[in-house]
């Protein structure tokens, strides 16, 4: 069974993910402002300077990213993901399972005797798609 990434939710993981690490950084300059007491002028410029990196981001991610740019393929004998650079195919026999990561960005990490992991985020696949997936995954072995 074949599973292909639309635009939307190539987009949506996208920004997910960008929003995620945004939060990051903006969490650790409040923590850092907090301990180290830094002037609040370079804080405000701080966050200036997130907000233009946000929304530069954001730009850059719809302009780039035209369509879906994952595929996973799940048959009786292999996994096949692709992305934009990489195409990882995962032979039933070398199949280790696979696990979702606890911390945000969400993330489904695949194991493979071969190639080590194969991960992708939560959300590049909608909500009908990762069940199916999932399905097939948990029946793998």
């Amino acid at each position: 069974m074949k599973f292909a990434q639309t635009r939307f939710q190539d987009n949506f993981s996208r920004f997910y993910e960008a929003f995620c690490y945004i939060c990051y950084l903006t969490f650790v300059a409040v923590i850092l402002n907090y301990v180290f007491s830094i002037d609040s002028s370079f804080v405000k410029q701080e966050i200036f300077i997130v907000i233009i990196f946000t929304i530069g981001t954001f730009i850059y991610i719809k302009i780039k990213f035209k369509s879906g740019s994952h595929s996973l393929e799940i048959d009786e004998n292999k996994i096949i993901f692709k992305d934009e650079r990489f195409i990882t195919e995962i032979k039933k026999a070398d199949f280790q399972g696979y696990r979702i990561t606890t911390l945000m960005p969400h993330r489904v990490v695949i194991k493979n005797k071969i190639y080590g992991k194969t991960s992708f985020s939560y959300y590049a696949f909608s909500p009908k798609q990762r069940k199916k997936i999932f399905d097939l995954l948990n029946n793998y072995y």
